[in-house]
C-alpha cells in the first residue's frame, strides 16, 4: 500500500508564522511594522507615543533610549502576534508528547526579552520639565489680549 502524498498528510506540527514574522522584522526593521492606517498600526503607534511620554517626552530621551523604544515596539508586536496565535489554539499542550508546543516556549522567551527591554528603559515614570514662569507669562498675555486660556490651564484651581 503506497504512502499518502505529502500534501495529504497531516503536519506533525502547528505552523504559527512566528519565524516568518521575526525574519521580516529583522530584515525590514520599522518598515515591517503595520502603518497607522490599520488598527494594529494605530495601537502600536499609540503605545510607542505613551512609552516616550513616560520617559519624559520626545525632546528629553536619548538616542539609546529611542533605539530601545523601537526594539520594544517591535518585540511587543511579536509578543501580541504570538499571544493571538496561542490563545486561538485548542490547547497549548501537545497531547501526544505531553509537552508544550514550541511556540508557547518561544513566547516565554519573547516576553522575557520585552521585560528586559522595559527594565533597561526604566520602570519609573519621568515627569516632563515644565517651565511654569513661561506658562504664566503666556497666560497673562492671553488675558491681556482678551483670549481664553487653554482648557488644561483654565481647569487648574487657583490657591
Amino acid at each position: 500500500m503506497p504512502s499518502e502524498p505529502a500534501q495529504n498528510r497531516a503536519r506533525p506540527y502547528q505552523k504559527s508564522g512566528l519565524y516568518v514574522l521575526k525574519n521580516a522584522v529583522a530584515k525590514l526593521g520599522s518598515r515591517a511594522l503595520p502603518t497607522k492606517r490599520t488598527a494594529l498600526g494605530r495601537a502600536l503607534h499609540e503605545w510607542r507615543v505613551a512609552l516616550i511620554a513616560d520617559l519624559g517626552g520626545d525632546d528629553t530621551i536619548t538616542t539609546q533610549q529611542r533605539a530601545l523604544v523601537e526594539l520594544t515596539v517591535r518585540t511587543k508586536l511579536l509578543v501580541d502576534s504570538v499571544d493571538a496565535y496561542v490563545l486561538g489554539m485548542p490547547s497549548p499542550v501537545n497531547k501526544r508528547s505531553r509537552s508544550l508546543f514550541p511556540v508557547v516556549k518561544e513566547r516565554g522567551a519573547l516576553v522575557g526579552q520585552l521585560q528586559s527591554l522595559l527594565r533597561d528603559l526604566g520602570l519609573e515614570r519621568r515627569a516632563r520639565e515644565v517651565d511654569i514662569a513661561q506658562q504664566l507669562a503666556a497666560m497673562h498675555e492671553q488675558r491681556a489680549a482678551g483670549e481664553q486660556p487653554p482648557a488644561e490651564v483654565a481647569a487648574t484651581p487657583t490657591p
